[in-house]
Order: structure tokens, then sequence, then C-alpha cells
């Protein structure tokens, strides 16, 4: 049977695949007498990715490769498509992803921009926990993650699968092993060097300016102090810049968000009495009644700009009385030996 005869036969295959049941196909090709290996692949058509698409078990995509005579299963059909193995885990179908990869090959990192799983995924508009996680345990490159879907994430407020790829990604299981193997040998780390295996391990991932301008623009608080905890980078002047533009500080004294406190201090940024109003911010926290957001807001300041003190004095000065005494105790204890203008 010529390739011409096969293809004129192919809508009834195709019908006999969207019943999902292996007798029928089989029925079918025989009757016609149809040699599958001589039907058109990787393009058009299709019947891998038809049976896929079409959900169709185990059993009748093992028999479609094998009777087509695949020669791979790394491939598309079209620019906008991804792999048969992407397409499985899109339609949640893990049980042909797993035949895919563990009988045939399949490459969890083939392909290119939106051919790649992950994007494809994303524009699929079907990515779940689930398939992240079984994106990790075929072995995902997730650290290219490309900043589109990052920051799709952001605007859609997908938070918690931020959170997982974070999670896998840096202080995973490997990194924990890592450690341990080290103590096991009874070495311990010096203070730089393990400053420099954290600020290495958090840039495996990396965070672009536009990434977090996104997160500060659509108030995208969780993510942003996602990133502030998680960042590796040198140069942080540029975020420094948008946490005052976008008055991050403020927006955590209103929420309330003692973590976002912490992120912001943690990430090296500390209150800078040149661009806020350094006074306002220790009355504000204080009238929100938050005792933690100002006594971190005092201890950050005092951290960065020791020099500074006597302005912090005058600010606990309009702070009435009882309250003044309860913020010294939360001072250094060489803080009042070094400014001479406190008298208790």
């Amino acid at each position: 049977m010529t390739t011409t005869m096969v293809e004129q036969i192919k809508d009834d295959i195709i019908k006999q695949l969207k019943t999902k049941n292996l007798n029928n196909l089989n029925d079918t090709i025989s009757n016609n007498k149809v040699n599958l290996k001589e039907s058109n692949k990787y393009g058009y058509n299709d019947l891998l990715y038809i049976a896929i698409e079409n959900d169709d078990p185990k059993d009748v995509i093992e028999y479609i490769i094998n009777e087509c005579e695949y020669e791979k299963v790394n491939y598309t059909v079209n620019p906008n498509s991804t792999t048969p193995l992407g397409l499985a885990i899109a339609r949640n179908n893990f049980e042909v992803a797993d035949l895919l990869c563990d009988k045939y090959n399949a490459d969890i990192n083939y392909g290119e921009g939106i051919n790649r799983c992950l994007p494809f995924l994303y524009n699929y508009d079907t990515i779940k926990p689930k398939q992240i996680d079984y994106l990790f345990k075929r072995g995902y490159n997730f650290y290219d993650l490309p900043n589109n879907i990052i920051k799709k994430m952001v605007i859609s407020f997908q938070n918690n699968l931020l959170k997982r790829i974070w999670k896998r990604c840096i202080f995973n299981n490997q990194f924990i092993i890592q450690i341990l193997e080290k103590r096991k040998d009874k070495k311990s780390y010096m203070t730089t060097e393990w400053e420099k295996i954290i600020t290495e391990e958090k840039q495996k991932l990396k965070i672009s300016d536009d990434v977090y301008e996104t997160a500060f623009e659509h108030k995208n608080w969780e993510a942003l102090q996602l990133f502030l905890n998680n960042d590796g980078r040198d140069q942080k002047i540029t975020i420094f810049d948008m946490i005052e533009e976008y008055e991050a500080i403020e927006q955590a004294i209103n929420n309330q968000d003692i973590n976002m406190i912490k992120a912001i201090s943690n990430f090296g940024y500390a209150l800078n009495y040149k661009s806020f109003n350094f006074e306002d911010l220790i009355l504000k926290s204080y009238r929100k009644g938050n005792k933690k957001i100002w006594k971190t807001l005092i201890k950050t300041s005092l951290l960065s700009y020791k020099e500074k003190a006597t302005k912090l004095i005058d600010v606990l000065m309009k702070i009435q009385e009882k309250i003044f005494y309860k913020i010294l105790k939360q001072l250094p204890s060489n803080f009042l030996i070094r400014n001479k203008r406190m008298r208790i």
C-alpha cells in the first residue's frame, strides 16, 4: 500500500484512536491492510501526537509507535507544539509519559522556546503542581526558566508554583547531602566560605530586574518576598531603588507583614534616611501595634547606620515615655554608652 493510500484512510484510523480501544484500531488497520510504517510521521496528522492528544492509553500508544516504526520520539509537529512527551504531561497522562521516557528514550529537555515542556505547559494553560513535580522527577532543567514565564506566574499570583520551583531548585536535598558529606569528614566551614556557598546556591536561579519590577507593579508581595530571600546577586542597587520607589516598607507596615520587613532587611537593604522619612515609619509601625515590626526596623537601621544613632534617639523622644523605655531594652547593650545624649 502506498503512502497516498495510507493517508486516504487515515481519517478512519483517527476516528478509531478517539475510541481509545486497541482492538477497534487493530481491526480497522487489518481490514484495510494498512502498513502504518508508510504513514507520514513527525508532522501534520502525526498519529502518535494525535493519539496522545486524544488521551489514548498506554497500549494504544505503544502499538502506534511500533506499527509506525518511529525512529525517534523527540520531535515537534509544528513551531508551536511540544514533543509527544510534553503533550502527555500536559494531558496529565503520566503513564504514557513514563512509557516514552523509560522505553523510547524521550528527552524531557528537548526543544527550544515554546517547544520545551514547561513553556508549552504554561501556554497550554494546564500547569499544575503535579506536572511540576513530574518535570523535576524526570530531570527537567529549571535553571534556565524563561523570565516571561516567571513574570506570568507573578502577574497571575501563582505563588505556590513559584515556591515549588524554588524549593526544588535551591537548598534542595542534593545541596543538603553535599553539606552533610563535608560535615561527615569532620570539616567545618569558615564564615566567608559558608557565605560563598549560600550565595552560589542562590545564584542557580536568576531573578532579573524586570521580574522584580513586575512583582512591585502588581503588588505581589508574596512573590517579592520569595525573590528577596533567594536572590544571590552582587549588584543590589536597582532593587534598593525599587524598594524605595514602590514604598515597599510602608506597604509592609500597612499590611503588618513582618516577614516582608525581614526579607527586605536580609536582602541587605536598610532604612535610608535621605530617601525615607525614617521617623514617620518608626512611629507608624508603633501605632499599628506590631511590636515585632518596629523592633526589626530599629535593629536593622542600627546595624547599617550606627553613626546615625543620634537621629534614632530623636525619633524615640517623640514616642511617649513608657514606650520609649520599652524600645531602649531592644537596643544593643553598648548603645547608651556610645551616645552621651541619653540620660536615664
